[in-house]
């Protein structure tokens, strides 16, 4: 989970197409980052369309919701 947090998630947005990575957290500019806490993430709508180019996004939530909301030491 870290690696895409810190490194971007790769996206295919059409089939036949290269992936292009979309970067969740602006780390050059950390005043960008605009966040909101949430307990739990559940996609609505179209989730076909989130199975065919991100196959893998049920785990990428279940590893999202089971980080901590707080923690006292952030040290990398």
């Amino acid at each position: 989970m870290y690696a895409l947090l810190r490194y971007g998630v790769p996206v295919r947005i059409e089939a036949g197409e290269v992936t292009e990575t979309v970067h969740l957290i602006n780390w050059g500019k950390p005043e960008k980052n605009d966040f909101a806490i949430a307990e739990e993430v559940t996609p609505r709508g179209n989730q076909e369309r989130l199975d065919r180019h991100m196959p893998q996004w049920r785990h990428h939530r279940a590893a999202l919701n089971r980080l901590p909301v707080r923690h006292e030491s952030w040290e990398y």
